[in-house]
């Protein structure tokens, strides 16, 4: 009907604006747009289709365009909370932190109840590694609008990242609650450090990639030519721990049969990985500032056959890229170690360890297990033979070096208390973590259960993150590595083993685990 009477009255601009409404909630992007652009041409000064349009604009990855569009709402001072929360997204996808911030700063004074901006707030102390503030941002965020199960999913992360496991295990009951009730907005990967439960992973996934529909329809069809073209897809393409593993891999390609493409929405570091990955490829496409249909359409006008995508559902991916099929067959590998439950993702690489034939059923995707190991490891990493002597990190010659450079958000309670049994048992023990987030509560937290298992705090320390080849020398003075669980060391493993140090591990029932 508003179809008919745009036409009949097409000098209207409410009617453009709420068919352009009825166009987004059919996610029909194109066909929004337009609309909208029709009730803006006719009134400039109608903020609700400028709002619409900026919103249409920012989830197809168009955020530049979005804050022209938004600027004057927030200049003219009638933003509401929505229009706050939408500035602050867009300001945060060019990277403009500072200028998130401030916004930021403006907005909760005006909406301080406003779960949707404390989760904002967030998301932005996230991506400054303020661990504590983070938390406190999503503990605001929750109980404003707990259906907001967003806030959840990102509470319970900070809460693991913070070590704050006796929250965390309130907060993984209501997540497994809202799973089950069929929420979409139950993040799958941080599932993968709280339970070891392959179902439960893959209806969470299953969930969350609903928030890519509508999917494309037709798939391009199978290239004849014997000149393949594989392109890959990911923001890890600088000093990253899945470039640390894969480079050698990209250089390996036979350029005969294959050509090689990487798609890149990394930072640009200006590290020696970095520059050794733009040589890697036969073309490698800066993306960060490409809109989602342009890199879809840049992807079929390159005739790709296979497309990889490295992320999964971890940060920064680009998922809804895969679900507009530009490729004909199209995997997911090493970055994420589960199912995406993305109907558009055709295989995963895998191995008959990670991914033994019980797991199957938990995966939407067709498994494609390679004869040995699925995870490829450069061959041209650093292997440094100097040591410092032990005494410069506070161990004592006859001390046996129990180690996990692990993130604190793998360190479970269960296994943190492990090892405080292992310390209990041989008092010549030392245990030595990373701390890999200094602005976390995890330090505090972990003094605080050594002192609760009557130990004495100097049985465990603390490694700072140094550079590769330095963090590789700290493997010198391990004796035994210990894994994580129910998430498991990836690159860790590698490197510990790479410096022959040995690891101690769990084997679990998901992919995560094995």
């Amino acid at each position: 009907r508003l179809v008919e009477l745009s036409k009949q009255h097409p000098k209207i601009p409410a009617i453009w604006n709420n068919l352009g409404n009825i166009y987004q909630n059919q996610n029909d992007w194109p066909n929004a747009i337009t609309s909208y652009t029709r009730a803006l041409a006719l009134q400039p000064e109608h903020h609700s289709a400028r709002f619409n349009l900026a919103l249409c604009l920012q989830k197809l990855g168009r955020a530049q365009e979005a804050c022209q569009y938004l600027r004057p709402i927030i200049e003219q001072g009638l933003a509401d909370e929505n229009a706050w929360g939408l500035w602050v997204q867009a300001l945060r996808q060019l990277h403009q932190y500072s200028g998130a911030q401030s916004a930021l700063d403006v907005a909760l004074r005006r909406h301080p109840k406003s779960a949707h901006l404390w989760l904002q707030q967030g998301a932005l102390f996230e991506q400054q590694k303020r661990w504590q503030e983070a938390l406190s941002a999503y503990q605001r965020a929750v109980p404003l609008q707990p259906e907001l199960h967003l806030a959840w999913s990102q509470l319970a992360y900070l809460q693991a990242t913070n070590g704050e496991w006796t929250a965390l295990a309130h907060t993984l009951g209501k997540l497994k609650q809202l799973v089950a009730e069929g929420s979409t907005d139950i993040s799958p990967f941080v599932l993968l450090a709280l339970t070891d439960d392959p179902e439960l992973h893959y209806r969470a996934a299953r969930q969350w990639s609903q928030r890519y529909a509508p999917y494309a329809d037709t798939r391009p069809a199978p290239s004849r030519r014997q000149h393949l073209t594989i392109a890959y897809l990911s923001a890890d393409f600088y000093q990253h721990p899945t470039a640390f593993l894969a480079a050698s891999l990209f250089e390996h390609h036979d350029r005969q049969r294959f050509r090689v493409l990487a798609y890149s929405n990394s930072p640009d570091d200006k590290s020696d990985m970095r520059k050794r990955l733009e040589n890697a490829f036969d073309a490698f496409y800066d993306i960060r500032h490409w809109s989602v249909p342009e890199i879809v359409s840049h992807i079929q006008s390159q005739q790709v056959d296979i497309l990889i995508d490295l992320k999964g559902h971890t940060e920064d991916a680009l998922l809804e890229v895969l679900a507009q099929r530009p490729a004909p067959l199209q995997l997911t590998y090493l970055g994420y170690p589960g199912t995406t439950g993305a109907p558009f993702i055709d295989s995963v690489i895998a191995d008959s360890v990670v991914l033994p034939e019980q797991l199957t059923p938990h995966f939407s995707e067709h498994p494609i297990r390679l004869n040995h190991c699925y995870q490829v490891n450069d061959v041209k990493r650093p292997r440094p033979q100097t040591h410092m002597p032990r005494s410069v990190f506070g161990f004592r010659d006859e001390d046996v070096v129990l180690a996990c450079f692990n993130n604190s958000w793998k360190i479970s309670k269960a296994m943190l208390e492990c090892w405080l049994r292992i310390l209990q048992a041989a008092p010549n023990t030392r245990l030595w973590l990373m701390d890999r987030n200094p602005s976390s509560r995890f330090q505090s937290n972990v003094r605080r259960a050594v002192r609760a298992h009557g130990l004495d705090e100097s049985r465990v320390s603390f490694a700072m993150p140094r550079p590769y080849e330095e963090y590789l020398r700290y493997y010198l003075r391990v004796d035994l590595m210990l894994d994580t669980f129910p998430y498991n060391a990836h690159t860790m493993t590698s490197d510990a083993l790479w410096m022959a140090c040995p690891v101690l591990t769990l084997e679990g029932r998901t992919f995560a685990a094995r």
